[in-house]
């Protein structure tokens, strides 16, 4: 059985730092990405790419109101 306790062991960190990720407190590194890929089976890219789209949503959420009042730019026909 996984647990948190044996998972941070296995990939050096602490289990304050791995329920933070869980809990989406803290952020996936380049290093943690490299740690989850190995572990996993998966490649950092799998685990970046994770990151950055939770990040862009959360922004988009942040942001939407201002977002949305950039204008479209029209082309030039």
């Amino acid at each position: 059985k996984l647990t948190q306790a044996k998972m941070a062991a296995d990939l050096g960190v602490g289990i304050k730092t791995l329920s933070e990720l869980y809990n989406a407190k803290r952020g996936i590194s380049a290093t943690m990405a490299l740690k989850l890929s190995r572990y996993f089976g998966t490649t950092p890219q799998f685990w970046m790419t994770l990151q950055d789209n939770y990040d862009l949503y959360q922004a988009y959420l942040k942001e939407q109101k201002n977002i949305e009042q950039v204008p479209v730019l029209k082309q030039a026909s």
